[in-house]
């Protein structure tokens, strides 16, 4: 019951869904939204990088709104992402930026959004494919991998980054304590714990540049110790601020993980920001069923 509730907890408590999917009447008013797909990879760069190096990229535009999906292995610790203008084999330049500063280790996906002039969406609409999504990395500051653009006719749900959570948390400001975090920011986890790893997806609203995010030991209502902790930015400036959600795995203590999966209400998952240093939202965990 629950797993069937994640996707209308997702939407109505959190409000970020990207999908337009479902047809409504109030939609139809509303911008058609364009779907674009990328296959990246370190040999289509120009000059040609790790050809270990794999991403994907999942781009909408509504309007003039442009938001980003992008899964990456190999690679690590991308430092930005953006749109560029040329063909398969050219160089060119940047033309949407989608995010710009260190993502760390733990991370391998994320989502996000921006927004771009009428004039660059139209000439991408026209011609995706002479157009492409670049992930830039410290090893390779000109490009990790790359991929051109292809129009995708159908709609896609950009959060779906884990199909089998085990365990979630919706985390909102007021379950904080002792001090209470923001009024209107609010998050969802969705955490895939297993016997020595913790597979994390986190979606967000209302919170700017989450700098940090874990789950703790403690019950509602009582603060607690990190006991897993997801990632961590160098510094309180957080994440890219146009980023909304990222995924990602880390490893844990096996006999911690075991205790997580029997008595899940006993933890707590929250995040972190430059304004609520002690916690910007809080959620008890609960078993998705």
């Amino acid at each position: 019951m629950f797993r069937r509730a994640l996707p209308s907890m997702l939407a109505l408590a959190v409000g970020i869904t990207l999908t337009t999917g479902g047809v409504a009447a109030a939609e139809q008013s509303q911008p058609q939204t364009v779907f674009y797909a990328a296959t990246l990879a370190g040999a289509n760069e120009v000059p040609a990088a790790d050809p270990a190096d794999q991403a994907s990229a999942i781009v909408s535009v509504t309007g003039t709104t442009v938001c980003f999906a992008e899964r990456w292995s190999h690679l690590t610790t991308p430092t930005a992402s953006h749109i560029h203008a040329g063909a398969t084999g050219a160089a060119g330049p940047v033309k949407i930026p989608f995010y710009a500063g260190m993502v760390p280790a733990s991370i391998s996906a994320l989502t996000g959004c921006t927004t771009s002039d009428a004039a660059t969406l139209d000439a991408i609409a026209a011609n995706p494919a002479g157009f492409y999504v670049n992930i830039h990395t410290p090893l390779f500051p000109a490009g990790a991998a790359r991929g051109q653009l292809a129009k995708l006719h159908h709609s896609v749900d950009m959060q779906q980054f884990m199909a089998h959570p085990n365990l979630a948390a919706l985390a909102r400001g007021s379950n904080e304590v002792p001090t209470p975090g923001s009024p209107t920011g609010v998050a969802i986890g969705l955490f895939d714990v297993g016997a020595n790893t913790v597979g994390f997806a986190l979606h967000w609203q209302g919170i700017a540049s989450p700098f940090a995010a874990h789950i703790h030991s403690g019950v509602a209502g009582a603060p607690g110790p990190v006991v897993v902790p997801f990632f961590a930015t160098a510094t309180q400036a957080g994440l890219p601020a146009t980023l909304t959600g990222v995924a990602g795995s880390v490893t844990a203590d096996p006999a911690l993980l075991t205790q997580v999966r029997q008595n899940p209400s006993a933890y707590y998952f929250n995040m972190h920001t430059a304004a609520f240093p002690a916690g910007v939202a809080r959620g008890q965990l609960v078993i998705v069923i």
